[in-house]
């Protein structure tokens, strides 16, 4: 890996392999302790394998291409974004199979996810509204690519997404005949499960959001439109995710 020429990156190249140099460090500056890194990355992909999952990390919390070329090495697909700046700035950093797991309603943006999917990246993104598939839609047609598309579901977060099952098979039905699209499935999250502290707690919340996706699931395959993928979960509640066995991608 060649040198960084400028940023806090440059400054700390030559502290690299010093002993005691983490107090000299220029900050910002991610530190990690890379034995219990290699662990960590190591048991969730084995955990989730195990439990016949995918796994997509979330890269919102390093936003390092090389943290994402390792959790891959290890089995994930890619990693799920938070915003168009980290997906993109992870596929110039290398990575093809990148998620956004937010809407959002940026025309600029939209066209910059076109032409990263044109250039060719897997790029998926996540809808709640008509206008923003079709805005997608017009984007991936006009960069002669597809975009890869997943229904957000709003599961009890209520920040995002269809609430019902008729709103579910009506956009996903949207989605389907949309040319520029390609619908994968579905998007359930529900962050407030994965900070619940006690596990009884956490456990019987989880079981109440997936109630709720279960019914959005059986309304879409009464529909024909069966997800491919259902995308969802966390840190928080994998282990739960496992056994409930209602996503297939963590």
């Amino acid at each position: 890996m060649n040198a960084p020429l400028f940023g806090a990156a440059a400054l700390n190249q030559k502290l690299v392999g010093e002993p005691a140099s983490r107090a000299l460090l220029e900050t910002p500056a991610a530190v990690l302790d890379l034995d219990l890194f290699e662990h960590n990355i190591a048991l969730m992909a084995e955990t989730c394998r195990k439990a016949g999952l995918n796994l997509r990390p979330h890269a919102k919390s390093h936003k390092c291409a090389e943290i994402t070329r390792r959790q891959i090495a290890a089995g994930a697909l890619g990693n799920c974004c938070a915003k168009p700046g980290e997906l993109l700035a992870l596929f110039e950093g290398g990575v093809r199979d990148l998620l956004l797991s937010a809407p959002i309603a940026s025309p600029v943006k939209i066209e910059a996810l076109a032409r990263a999917a044109a250039a060719g990246g897997r790029i998926g993104v996540v809808v709640d509204r008509a206008d923003l598939a079709t805005a997608y839609a017009e984007a991936a047609r006009r960069h002669g690519t597809v975009l890869d598309v997943f229904v957000d579901l709003d599961v009890g977060l209520k920040r995002s997404g269809v609430a019902t099952p008729g709103e579910a098979v009506e956009l996903a039905r949207l989605v389907s005949g949309l040319a520029g699209l390609r619908y994968r499935g579905v998007q359930a999250y529900q962050g407030r499960v994965q900070h619940i502290d006690d596990f009884a707690a956490r456990r019987a919340a989880n079981q109440e959001m997936g109630r709720l996706l279960a019914s959005m699931l059986d309304a879409l395959r009464e529909a024909g439109l069966a997800p491919e993928i259902v995308s969802g979960g966390g840190t928080g509640s994998h282990l739960l995710d496992g056994e409930d066995r209602l996503l297939t991608e963590i």
